[in-house]
C-alpha cells in the first residue's frame, strides 16, 4: 500500500479516537459478567481510568447489595516506569488507605483485569458509548503484557491482617495448562505472569462461566477436565 496512504489512514483514524475520547464517559457503571457475591447476588462496578505518560490510575467502586448500601473504594496504579510494568492494589475509605477485604492477587494475576459487563442487566443500561469506553480500555489492558504485583505488607504503617498476596510453596505453586500459559506464562505470546494455586477459586469460576480463556481460545473437553480436577 502506498506510504501516503497509510500515513493519511493513521491520521484519521487518530483524529477519530481524539474527537471521540471528548464524547465518552470519564466512568461507567457495569453490572458484571463474571463476578457475584458468596449468596450469589450480583456484582456492580463504577470504573474510571486516569492515564498519565508514567502511571494509569484505575478507580473503581464496587457494590454487593444490588446498588444499595455502601460502595467499596478501590484502586489499581500501574506503574509504567518499571519493566516489567508493576501494579499496585489499593482499598480506599474516603480517599484513606485501610486493610483489603480479600487477598487482591486472589483475583487479579496480571495487573488490571478485562472488564466483562453484562449488557443483559436488569438494572443497568449501558449505551453505545459505554461499550466503546470498555472497549478501548480493555484494548489497554490487553497491550499491558507481564504486569508484576508488589507484595504490600503495610497499611499505615502496620503490618496487614489480609495479605496482598499469599507467601508459601503451595500458595505459589504454577498451574500448569496448556492454553492458559499460551497468554500466561513466562515465554508465551501475550507475557502474562504465570497461574498460581492461590487463584484457583478466581480460575475455576472463570472457566465455568466460559469467560477464560478468553476468545478465540478455547479448552478442549479433556483439557477442562483436568483443569477443574486439579483445582477442585
Amino acid at each position: 500500500m502506498n506510504s501516503k496512504i497509510v500515513v493519511f489512514t493513521s491520521i484519521l483514524l487518530a483524529s477519530g479516537l481524539y474527537s471521540l475520547s471528548f464524547l465518552l464517559p470519564q466512568e461507567v457503571l457495569i453490572e458484571s459478567f463474571e463476578s457475584k457475591t458468596s449468596l450469589g447476588k450480583n456484582v456492580y462496578n463504577k470504573i474510571g481510568l486516569i492515564s498519565t505518560k508514567e502511571k494509569d490510575i484505575w478507580l473503581m467502586n464496587q457494590n454487593h447489595s444490588e446498588l444499595k448500601g455502601n460502595w467499596d473504594e478501590l484502586k489499581i496504579v500501574v506503574d509504567k516506569t518499571k519493566t516489567p510494568y508493576q501494579a499496585n492494589f489499593f482499598q480506599l475509605k474516603g480517599n484513606k488507605e485501610i486493610e483489603y477485604r480479600i487477598s487482591c492477587f486472589k483475583c487479579h494475576a496480571n495487573g488490571p483485569r478485562a472488564i466483562r459487563p453484562n449488557y443483559n442487566s436488569q438494572k443497568v443500561s449501558n449505551n453505545v458509548f459505554d461499550k466503546i469506553q470498555v472497549f478501548l480500555w480493555n484494548l489497554k489492558i490487553k497491550h499491558y503484557g507481564n504486569i508484576q504485583t508488589k507484595q504490600n505488607i503495610k497499611v499505615n504503617n502496620k503490618y496487614r491482617k489480609v495479605p496482598l498476596k499469599h507467601t508459601g510453596f503451595i500458595a505459589n505453586k504454577v498451574i500448569k495448562s496448556k492454553t492458559c500459559s499460551l497468554c500466561h506464562g513466562k515465554d508465551s505470546y501475550m507475557g502474562r505472569e504465570e497461574l498460581r494455586f492461590q487463584q484457583k477459586g478466581t480460575i475455576k469460576h472463570l472457566v465455568e462461566t466460559g469467560a477464560m480463556p478468553p476468545w478465540p481460545l478455547n479448552l478442549s473437553m479433556k483439557e477442562k477436565h483436568n483443569l477443574l480436577k486439579l483445582l477442585n
